[in-house]
């Protein structure tokens, strides 16, 4: 079975529509992330980041992530799993763990 071209436009324009729709990294949804989640909480919420990096320093473990897209951009600092710090451009609020 054969689509049409005439059709490839609008199913283009409603896939982009859908991944536009499904963007998570927003500013509602960085709001909610608290020092303690972990980072699958992290991503369920504002998805996967953009860049990952990892390493260790005595007893811990930490990795770092960074997110960017659409001129906004965020850092998340974790430590043995756990969300230590977060800052970024989507909002002015910045969470540290006390």
């Amino acid at each position: 079975m054969r689509i049409k071209l005439r059709f490839f436009p609008a199913l283009a324009a409603c896939a982009l529509f859908l991944l536009a729709a499904c963007d998570k990294f927003t500013a509602e949804n960085f709001t909610k992330i608290e020092p303690g989640q972990t980072e699958e909480q992290v991503k369920k919420l504002i998805g996967p980041p953009t860049s990952v990096s990892s390493g260790s320093f005595l007893i811990y473990t930490g990795t770092i992530y960074k997110y960017e897209k659409n001129g906004k951009s965020a850092q998340l600092v974790f430590a043995n799993g756990k969300l230590l710090y977060k800052e970024g451009t989507l909002s002015n609020p910045i969470s540290k763990n006390p």
